[in-house]
């Protein structure tokens, strides 16, 4: 999960459309991560063990700023005079269009780049340092380059694929999940049954849904609330509880 903290003082438990401003702290424990849209162009990826604060959401400098962990960032092309960063306690990292990783364990940073260009100023050195297209860099006492390597750029096409969803803010929870979660299940491999029987196996049932419209959705029901979750032998089906008429 996310933990929003409010000036660090007030925990805020994590959940689908959760606002956070600038001033706010992330952390993400064990086997967890979130993931974050800022304006329509940027999304994020807070991966496990990561402690990370909004350092402003203004758009001609939005800003992260990593205290420990790893986070992951896809920019499509920014508006001219809009600006995005990750920075940690030691360092930089600017970029207009990219998918880029950083990440900061108290000591050492990497910055990988699978699209695109990332610049690095770093605290008390003379200039930026780039960061080109398929490059990792690595700070300690000096910088260290090497090629990116298939998990790293596998990581960071995992939140490439993830969209950026227009007119976010006139969403509910229940429609952000719907476009997100089956993209975040089929990373995962699926996590679904592959046929009838081992559906029957997993659940011991089979249910059959049957909406107002008409149609019916065989599967087994694994999730309810304002929007349903059913596994079947294709992926997962969301339909919301309003539509809903009757289970067999």
């Amino acid at each position: 999960m996310v933990v929003p903290e409010r000036e660090i003082r007030t925990r805020v438990g994590a959940k689908v459309k959760q606002p956070l401003a600038a001033g706010d702290a992330m952390k993400t424990g064990a086997a967890s991560f979130a993931i974050i849209q800022i304006g329509e162009s940027i999304m994020v990826r807070v991966q496990e063990n990561t402690l990370a604060d909004i350092k402003s959401l203004m758009a001609t400098g939005r800003e992260i700023h990593l205290r420990q962990g790893r986070v992951l960032s896809a920019v499509k092309l920014l508006k001219q005079g809009d600006a995005y960063s990750v920075s940690t306690p030691t360092a930089i990292a600017a970029v207009r269009g990219t998918e880029f990783t950083v990440a900061y364990d108290g000591a050492t940073e990497l910055v990988a780049v699978r699209k695109g260009k990332v610049e690095i100023t770093r605290t008390g050195a003379d200039g930026p340092l780039p960061v080109n297209e398929g490059a990792v860099v690595t700070l300690a006492e000096k910088a260290v380059e090497r090629p990116i390597n298939a998990d790293e750029s596998g990581e960071l096409q995992r939140i490439a694929e993830v969209p950026a969803i227009p007119g976010i803010e006139k969403k509910t929870g229940d429609e952000i999940d719907a476009i997100i979660r089956p993209i975040i299940e089929k990373q995962s491999g699926g996590g679904h049954a592959r046929s009838w029987e081992e559906l029957q196996k997993k659940y011991g049932r089979i249910d059959t849904v049957v909406l107002y419209s008409g149609k019916s959705v065989r599967g087994a029901i694994v999730e309810r609330g304002q929007t349903w979750k059913i596994e079947t032998p294709a992926g997962f089906e969301y339909v919301k509880s309003t539509s809903v008429r009757q289970t067999q």
